[in-house]
């Protein structure tokens, strides 16, 4: 069929006749038309396939959009929190959390914490120990 589309492009046929057809130009008008045929089949494929290509990247696009879209709520939403949070201290309204408690923190014996007792004694220097006069 393509190497009749093809003979068909190199050699007009043209009827000797021209009132009445003979088999030549019966046959190259069969063969324009399987041509023709063979080419809005092709240009349909064509057409098909980018018509897929497009659809493809119309959802790919539509995705992205939409993940982008969602990107932007959270970001809002984050700087509206972080707004509020600002507007709370800054009027008092809340407090910020407290930092959390490092075992270090933690009064002890040593500071007077619950163990009880007395507070240590005052931290001695070793020249402490040395006679007033030598000093």
């Amino acid at each position: 069929m393509i190497s009749s589309c093809l003979s068909f492009v190199k050699t007009k046929a043209v009827p000797v006749n021209w009132g009445q057809p003979d088999d030549m130009s019966l046959h190259a008008e069969e063969d324009r038309h399987q041509c023709t045929q063979v080419i809005t089949l092709k240009e349909k494929e064509k057409t098909e396939q980018a018509c897929i290509r497009g659809k493809l990247k119309t959802d790919l696009e539509l995705k992205r959009m939409q993940h982008q879209a969602q990107e932007a709520d959270c970001q809002r939403a984050h700087e509206i929190h972080m707004l509020e949070m600002q507007h709370q201290m800054r009027f008092g309204i809340a407090q910020p959390p407290p930092p959390p408690a490092q075992p270090w923190d933690a009064p002890g014996p040593h500071h007077g914490g619950p163990a009880g007792g007395a507070p240590p004694p005052p931290f001695r220097f070793l020249n402490d120990n040395i006679h007033p006069d030598l000093r």
